[in-house]
């Protein structure tokens, strides 16, 4: 099964901002797997520590989160990047990323092969 790594806006001005970011990239994640790839989400793995002690967005830990994604990305087969991607900073890193490994990037979800089609499977 081939991984594809869901890159968006994580942070916002207000935590009602940060849920839609997560839930966009839930959503292109399932947009991923309907088309058979297994998705990679980070949002969903922090999402919900702005209620613990250790929070996604302090700055004294963002370079551990950035290093941390970027693991993630790098075990990944394609990345895919979430609607308002341009107008973030980490989203721009992730992009370029990917692009200096030779990770195949897809602008948008319509973008992703469907892999079950490439099968023959419907």
């Amino acid at each position: 099964m081939q991984v594809i790594y869901v890159a968006g806006p994580f942070m916002a001005l207000s935590d009602y901002e940060v849920q839609l970011n997560i839930a966009s990239a839930g959503k292109v994640g399932l947009e991923c797997a309907k088309k058979g790839w297994s998705p990679i989400i980070p949002h969903k793995n922090t999402g919900g520590f702005e209620n613990c002690d250790i929070h996604p967005e302090d700055t004294s830990d963002e370079d551990f989160w950035y290093e941390a994604t970027m693991e993630l990305l790098r075990k990944a087969d394609a990345v895919v990047m979430c609607p308002g991607w341009l107008r973030s900073h980490g989203s721009q890193m992730e992009f370029n990323a990917a692009k200096d490994l030779g990770i195949p990037v897809y602008e948008t979800v319509e973008q992703v092969p469907d892999l079950f089609q490439e099968e023959g499977r419907d």
